[in-house]
């Protein structure tokens, strides 16, 4: 029996609770039903008959938006948040790890979050396209920043200062992004900013430029508590 991680705070996400109780069954299916590279066989005659409900393909596209990917002619879904959740970074040097990027390699899935691309892409874009207009203009109470189809949470944003950069370095990439003509083939904001920051600072990079804004910042105390010389006779 397989044991997976699961998110306690689900409940309290828009995503899930905004879902018709149906989708919302289909997508606790769907996770626990996928192998461990986050690839689900797609069988609605069989999900239907494990959950209950009557459920429709279409709408549970619509439903679940940007974070499945489907492919091999719609006969398969990969569940895009499933291997970080599951995982973190897969390290192909762990054995475990080695199994997944082995299938998503099999399957030409970009398990480091290169682009893809996705027959629905257009369909897809157009759901956005109508999500973007309830939040006047993409950015409202649950997005931080959207770039055309991307979008970014302000827990996404937290997270990514919690990892350790700065909130100008986060929103200097999140502008590089949006300014970068391939942003259409993006699928997911926050894997992307991550990956453009761990190349932009590196932690060696990173710890350098903390090191020297705190060496600023200790210079700016010496001079501040320094006694003011007395020029008079």
């Amino acid at each position: 029996m397989a044991k997976r991680f699961t998110d306690t705070n689900k409940w309290k996400k828009p995503f899930l609770r905004s879902m018709k109780a149906p989708y919302k069954l289909l997508w606790l299916y769907i996770l626990d039903e996928c192998d461990h590279a986050g690839i689900w066989q797609v069988d609605f005659e069989v999900a239907q008959i494990k959950t209950g409900e009557k459920l429709n393909k279409a709408a549970a596209l619509a439903a679940f938006g940007d974070r499945i990917f489907e492919f091999d002619g719609g006969q398969k879904w990969f569940v895009f948040d499933f291997i970080e959740f599951q995982y973190g970074t897969l390290n192909p040097l762990n054995r475990a790890h080695f199994s997944v990027i082995t299938l998503l390699n099999k399957y030409g899935i970009d398990w480091e979050n290169k682009p893809l691309t996705s027959p629905l892409q257009g369909a897809k874009d157009k759901d956005m396209d109508k999500d973007m207009d309830k939040d006047k203009g993409g950015v409202g109470e649950n997005y931080y920043r959207v770039i055309k189809h991307l979008k970014l949470t302000h827990a996404d944003f937290d997270k990514l200062l919690g990892e350790g950069w700065s909130a100008d370095q986060v929103n200097g990439i999140l502008d590089a992004i949006e300014n970068y003509r391939g942003n259409t083939k993006y699928v997911n904001l926050l894997f992307t900013a991550r990956k453009w920051l761990q190349k932009e600072y590196p932690p060696e990079k990173l710890n350098a430029v903390r090191k020297k804004s705190t060496a600023n910042i200790e210079v700016k105390k010496l001079y501040q508590h320094e006694p003011t010389s007395n020029t008079g006779t």
